[in-house]
């Protein structure tokens, strides 16, 4: 059994509750799974995953991105991109799975002094998530599908 915790994994769930997450929670981690609609045709769905620890918590949105990861013309481009995404982030950053073939924003929550994070810190992630999926679709979509280099796609990103 995983040791994380059950108050810091109880106000998630409420909270996911009280926001009509759809979600599925595995207590024996401290693993929340829900997914929201994106509205970016080349990533309908976004993957969400919170996972309570003993004084934090971790976000986790994530994309299938499907790409080649022999095709290492791309692979450049796709790491250069993430790279130039992750310069520009106050907090969190972006990774790419070969195996999965999926792209993943992280971001790292701290609890230390507090019983468990408020259902606005909950709240204010999952917007987090939401937006940065939001405004990197563009440019990775147009690095993944259309050619783009990675300066280009990355002027795509309203963040950017």
């Amino acid at each position: 059994m995983s040791s994380y915790s059950k108050s810091i994994f109880r106000t998630i769930a409420k909270t996911f509750k009280q926001e009509s997450v759809h979600f599925e929670a595995d207590e024996e981690y401290g693993i929340l799974d829900g997914f929201f609609h994106s509205n970016h045709p080349a990533f309908p769905i976004i993957g969400v995953r919170f996972r309570a620890r003993r004084t934090s918590f971790t976000v986790q949105g994530c994309a299938e991105a499907k790409f080649d990861p022999q095709n290492k013309e791309l692979m450049q481009r796709l790491m250069e991109f993430l790279c130039r995404a992750n310069d520009k982030l106050y907090f969190g950053n972006f990774k790419a799975s070969f195996s999965d073939n999926e792209v993943y924003f992280y971001n790292f929550v701290d609890c230390s002094g507090l019983n468990a994070p408020t259902p606005d810190m909950i709240k204010l992630e999952l917007e987090i998530v939401c937006k940065i999926w939001e405004r990197v679709a563009d440019g990775l979509n147009a690095v993944l599908n259309e050619g783009a280099d990675a300066k280009t796609a990355a002027d795509l990103c309203e963040f950017l």
